[in-house]
């Protein structure tokens, strides 16, 4: 069902985008959508994606075949997976960094204990600490497009914001006791970073700083839902990316879950996982949606690859598991 009579690329982009091919249209698509040819055992392609939204830009990139084989697979803003049966798929990455909002130069300012300090931005956001009107340092906290200043006890917190955060502590000698980022840092009764998993579903990974004799000390991380709700798989396609994930990330009780009755009995969770093997992201191949094959992506001689598994479903649950 999967084995191409001719090599094949599937092409997506990451925006809805109009794709060219050697210079002659092959259509419209997207994240969720693709386009498709058939291609010669031998040949240079030149695959060009123009974008119809904003924030993106037109990307041109060479594609290699030898031998059926798609030859480039490190390419430059674009991801290659290789399926089986002759398949490649390339997804091609437009999306251009966001330009700095305007925001003023000053992005906020405080006085703590002796000094001043002004937090801005100038090409990145930097903080400036004074002393009677003299500038004592200057630190350089990184990429980000705004901040502010957060009292916690005898500390002064230093936020950046940006695509990821940042939290600085400092102590009233303007030395650094603690110093995180992620996805969201907090600071409540004790901070906190928050990373996400990389999930359908949404899971999060939360590490939680304990201040003791030593200093702040990373407890034990947690894995939920911190800054979201749950919500369960809306239908197979969604419960069969789950389900996989789950196994990935070790996450027994959800993933058992996940499985009918007689399945559990038949299979522990460690046997599941040691039948699956090793593996990265979880894909529905473009010629099949409804979850009932599964693309387990590994990467392996300089490409990413993709084994294929058969599912069989009872009552809403996965009742079998097969690799094709």
């Amino acid at each position: 069902m999967y084995a191409s009579p001719v090599p094949l690329m599937v092409i997506r982009t990451d925006t809805d985008a109009l794709v060219t091919v050697n210079g002659h249209v092959l259509g419209e698509c997207g994240p969720d959508a693709h386009v498709a040819m058939p291609v010669s055992d031998t040949g240079d392609y030149y695959v060009c994606a123009i974008p119809l939204t904003a924030g993106h830009r037109m990307l041109t990139r060479k594609l290699r075949f030898a031998d059926g084989k798609l030859q480039t697979t490190d390419v430059p803003d674009v991801a290659v997976c290789l399926w089986p049966g002759g398949v490649a798929e390339c997804l091609l990455q437009t999306r251009v960094a966001e330009a700095w909002r305007e925001k003023p130069l000053v992005l906020a300012q405080t006085v703590f204990g002796a000094y001043a300090l002004t937090l801005y931005r100038e090409t990145e956001v930097r903080l400036c600490v004074e002393q009677q009107g003299r500038p004592l340092y200057a630190y350089m906290l990184g990429a980000g497009e705004d901040g502010s200043f957060l009292p916690y006890g005898e500390y002064l917190g230093v936020l950046v914001r940006g695509e990821r955060e940042r939290l600085v502590l400092l102590n009233s000698t303007m030395q650094d006791v603690l110093d995180i980022q992620g996805d969201a840092v907090f600071l409540e009764e004790e901070p906190a970073v928050i990373e996400r998993v990389g999930t359908l579903l949404g899971h999060e990974r939360r590490t939680r700083y304990r201040l003791t004799a030593s200093g702040f000390l990373p407890c034990k991380p947690e894995t939920g839902f911190f800054t979201r709700d749950y919500a369960p798989p809306r239908d197979e396609a969604d419960l069969s990316v789950a389900f996989f994930e789950a196994v990935r990330e070790g996450f027994e009780t959800e993933a058992m879950g996940y499985v009918t009755e007689s399945l559990r009995k038949s299979f522990a969770f460690a046997d599941i996982g040691a039948f699956l093997g090793e593996y990265g992201a979880v894909r529905l191949p473009v010629s099949c949606r409804s979850g009932r094959v599964v693309g387990l992506l590994h990467d392996a001689d300089g490409a990413t690859r993709a084994r294929l598994y058969r599912l069989a479903f009872e009552q809403g649950k996965i009742d079998n598991l097969e690799e094709i």
